[in-house]
């Protein structure tokens, strides 16, 4: 149950209480659609109304755009604003369009970062972060991220990091895959473990719990990403998400993505019945149906499970999501089941579930079975 937000984002103590790290500077923006105040204004917004101190020049936008509208995976153009303003995506067709160019940042003093993370290692806006970083510090530019709150609280952590050689865009760096810190708190990790030497300030939260939920914390729930739609989509993520390196549907294409999966091979009653031996704690299930819209198993007919979160404590989301493809691979290897095939995040010459769970060990341990 939310109550009325006492907490101050990291985007309104810039404005309220470090505006003059901004004076007479020329600023860069990357943010999204969830880039918001508490009370609903859009960073750029807030921005350009005080922008008699300072002079914005330039818009990023990380995966799914500055608008938030492409999906996972979807190249982004750049393009330019109703402001006249040059907007570039930091989420194109290949590798190196994933790290702003000195072109790019020519026209900026100080790079403002304020985008909305959920707490899970393979979400790529961190990883936007510490590209842009990487590159300011080339150019000898200034960071600001302003803070935001970990959607799934700052306090939980669970499963492994990353071994040498298995690092991507979903992680770029050895962290827990539900990392319980905040985007700014990793972004000064980064500097620091990488020596990326950055000129990096970090805008902290004011009167965050960090126990709390995001629903726990009277803020709004502003998706972002398209697919991304609840602090419990949120919490289920660093499991479903798992699915990706599968030919499964998490739920794309439906109302409730990350909350169901499915597939034309899969018997709901079946999977339901195994699961009821398993049981996972600090959630329930129920045999589902659905028909993607995009994506996987799109205009198809898919049966499955629809989960429904009853205890977060006792929740291990990871865990669940080992349990589900070890369980989805144990029933329908050879018979429909596959691991993805087509490059993930870039990278071709590695399996997807070895990106994700950062080596190979789960997915050789599975198939010796």
């Amino acid at each position: 149950m939310s109550s009325p937000c006492s907490l101050k984002l990291g985007i309104e103590r810039l404005l309220s209480k470090d505006i003059s790290l901004l004076a007479h500077q020329r600023i860069g923006l990357l943010a999204h659609q969830a880039s918001v105040t508490s009370q609903g204004d859009h960073a750029l917004e807030v921005l350009i109304h005080s922008q008699d101190k300072y002079k914005i020049t330039t818009l990023f936008g990380p995966e799914h755009g500055f608008k938030t509208q492409a999906q996972d995976m979807e190249p982004v153009s750049s393009s330019q604003t109703n402001n006249d303003l040059p907007l570039y995506s930091l989420y194109g067709g290949t590798l190196a369009s994933l790290k702003p160019t000195l072109k790019m940042l020519r026209d900026i003093d100080v790079l403002v970062i304020d985008l909305q993370d959920i707490g899970t290692r393979y979400y790529t806006y961190l990883w936007t972060t510490l590209l842009c970083m990487e590159a300011c510090a080339a150019s000898h530019k200034k960071v600001i991220v302003c803070d935001r709150p970990n959607p799934i609280n700052g306090v939980t952590q669970e499963g492994p990091g990353i071994d040498h050689g298995f690092e991507s865009f979903v992680g770029l760096h050895s962290i827990p895959v539900r990392h319980g810190k905040t985007i700014g708190e990793l972004a000064e990790q980064l500097n620091k473990e990488k020596k990326i030497g950055c000129h990096l300030t970090v805008i902290p939260l004011e009167g965050w719990n960090r126990k709390h939920f995001l629903d726990e914390t009277g803020l709004p729930w502003i998706h972002p990403s398209p697919n991304m739609r609840s602090v419990d989509a949120a919490l289920l993520y660093p499991g479903m998400c798992l699915l990706e390196a599968t030919n499964v549907s998490e739920g794309r294409g439906t109302d409730t993505p990350f909350e169901v999966f499915g597939a034309p091979y899969i018997k709901a009653d079946l999977i339901a019945k195994k699961f009821e031996t398993l049981k996972p704690a600090g959630i329930s299930f129920e045999p589902c149906a659905f028909t993607p819209t995009r994506q996987k198993w799109c205009g198809e007919k898919c049966q499955g499970l629809k989960w429904t979160i009853q205890d977060r404590a006792s929740l291990k989301p990871y865990q669940l999501g080992l349990t589900l493809i070890e369980t989805l691979y144990q029933l329908y290897n050879g018979k429909g089941f596959e691991w993805r095939k087509e490059p993930y995040e870039f990278v071709s010459h590695i399996p997807a579930i070895d990106l994700l769970t950062g080596s190979d060990r789960f997915r050789k341990d599975l198939e010796k079975k």
